[in-house]
């Protein structure tokens, strides 16, 4: 293992396909510089349908309605309440929908809602964005996997940019939600040491 800092570090994007539908891992990355949020596939973007990711968006927002401006004394507790709001439109949709969370004024809050209209990935960077200091992030995975190993990765990654902890949370649609701290580490573990911290994640439910 080597430790990498947020000067050197490559800004990992994801792009995944979940064992369930095809058994395989696609992953992608851009650099920093870049600033780019989309993974990159042949100069591309994230593969997905428009037309499913408008009609996610369009309904996780309105799930959200009641919640986008309150603040959570917790992040579970937000992580939850986004949960019982968003997981099961993503299970009917089979597609992932996220959001970003925020520390604003002592309470955290979350963003809106987020989809490419992908089963197996989402841009979560490329969501909507509030004032306030970014501190984790949450989507969906349709299929009810638990967070993965390119999940954690990332996370971490978000820490070393933000230069705070991240905390990155898979909500399942059958309700379960985990979560993932990325101050559970100190340093940077090659890729194949990833698998080992994704063992490591919380069930919040």
């Amino acid at each position: 293992m080597h430790h990498v800092g947020a000067k050197s570090l490559s800004a990992h994007r994801k792009m995944w396909h979940h064992p369930e539908s095809t058994g395989a891992f696609a992953y992608l990355a851009t650099s920093v510089a870049e600033n780019a949020s989309i993974p990159r596939e042949s100069g591309g973007s994230l593969i997905g349908d428009p037309a499913g990711a408008a009609l996610a968006m369009d309904k996780a927002n309105a799930a959200l309605s009641d919640i986008l401006g309150r603040g959570y004394k917790t992040l579970d507790g937000l992580a939850l309440a986004w949960s019982d709001r968003v997981a099961s439109i993503s299970g009917t949709l089979k597609t992932e929908i996220s959001s970003k969370f925020y520390l604003v004024d002592g309470l955290f809050q979350t963003a809106g809602a987020f989809s490419n209209g992908y089963v197996s990935g989402v841009d979560v960077m490329a969501g909507p964005s509030i004032s306030g200091a970014l501190v984790g992030a949450i989507h969906t995975h349709p299929y009810s996997s638990p967070l993965n190993n390119y999940d954690v990765s990332w996370a971490y990654n978000q820490s070393l940019l933000t230069g705070r902890n991240f905390t990155f949370y898979g909500a399942k649609a059958d309700g379960g939600v985990n979560a993932w701290d990325s101050n559970t580490v100190s340093r940077y573990p090659g890729a194949g040491t990833w698998y080992d911290y994704a063992n490591h994640q919380r069930t919040v439910r």
